[in-house]
């Protein structure tokens, strides 16, 4: 770990990001830590100011109100995954987080550090050569700006499926009123060069408050994640599927995400159009899934993650709409 550093812990949102603005692009915003304390103990990241947002108050729990879900950014895992309200409307989202590492990690990582966190490239978390890289198996199939890294959040491409969206806070404004923007999670994610330019859009002085979830009726969701092993492992593919279906059971409306097989999370645009009109049944989930794996570029070592994809995308479908037959898919 860096040798020394400015430890400040804000009781208020505005301290906190006045702290961040001290030393814009300097400074790092600690809440699970899961990741930053990694990230400092490698000497990857090395800010000269951390500020603990952990003891400012309303930046936790869960509330239900005009037809949404507003997830405090510093609620953990385990507190999303145990939410009665969260359990009943949002299952995928459940399911994603429930899946997430190992119990100690669920009990202290939280929902806007799993959106924030750092790439899990090798190249950019080991310190290699990032032009010379050979061990492509687990890198992108859809590579963006010349990057190969996949996007680690897994609660993201959920979030994008279910329509939602992040207040950011920026500090307060002449009359004391906190300045805030919506963002959606769709739009919160950029490429990193894995030097100065992060993961996501936010400013050196913004936070995220919450994440918004609307609640629409006739919505039914379901997400799959493929791994090596199913025990505290990160997801090699994972699709997210979010469907409106009218009374009959056609699709009026289809959300299709692909996570860790991209940069930032990717809508399977393709697949949505090919769904929206019909009714879905194996043979239709598996033509959504090899649509959305149209345009992918591999490598000898990754591209068996083309296969993943169809695969966890038929599966998601079906599961969003309950058939059992995904279980055998």
């Amino acid at each position: 770990m860096i040798s020394a550093f400015t430890y400040k812990s804000p009781t208020t949102l505005k301290d906190a990001i006045a702290s961040l603005a001290s030393e814009p692009g300097k400074s790092e915003v600690l809440a699970g830590g899961s990741d930053l304390l990694a990230l400092m103990k490698d000497r990857i990241a090395t800010p000269e100011v951390v500020v603990n947002i952990k003891s400012i108050p309303n930046l936790s729990g869960i509330n239900v109100a005009g037809g949404k879900i507003q997830i405090g950014a510093n609620t953990t895992l385990t507190d999303l995954i145990e939410h009665a309200a969260v359990k009943k409307n949002l299952p995928a989202l459940v399911s994603a987080a429930r899946d997430l590492g190992s119990t100690q990690i669920r009990n202290v990582a939280t929902v806007g550090g799993n959106l924030c966190q750092r790439n899990r490239d090798w190249y950019f978390r080991n310190g290699l050569n990032p032009e010379v890289k050979e061990e492509l198996q687990y890198s992108s199939i859809f590579p963006m700006e010349g990057q190969v890294y996949v996007h680690p959040s897994t609660l993201a491409p959920v979030l994008i499926a279910y329509g939602a969206s992040v207040t950011v806070a920026s500090g307060v404004d002449a009359a004391g009123k906190e300045k805030t923007r919506e963002i959606p999670v769709e739009k919160l994610f950029q490429v990193s060069d894995l030097k100065g330019k992060r993961e996501v859009v936010l400013a050196p002085n913004e936070i995220i408050v919450s994440v918004n979830v609307p609640v629409v009726d006739g919505v039914k969701a379901a997400e799959i994640e493929v791994r090596e092993r199913q025990s505290h492992d990160w997801p090699l593919v994972q699709a997210a599927a979010a469907l409106t279906v009218d009374a009959s059971g056609t699709i009026t409306k289809a959300n299709v995400v692909l996570g860790h097989v991209a940069p930032v999370p990717v809508r399977a645009s393709a697949a949505e159009k090919l769904l929206v009109g019909k009714k879905l049944d194996a043979n239709l989930a598996t033509q959504a899934g090899k649509a959305a794996s149209e345009g992918a570029k591999t490598t000898p070592k990754n591209e068996y993650k083309t296969a993943l994809v169809e695969v966890a995308v038929k599966r998601a479908l079906l599961g969003a709409v309950g058939n059992e037959y995904w279980k055998g898919a």
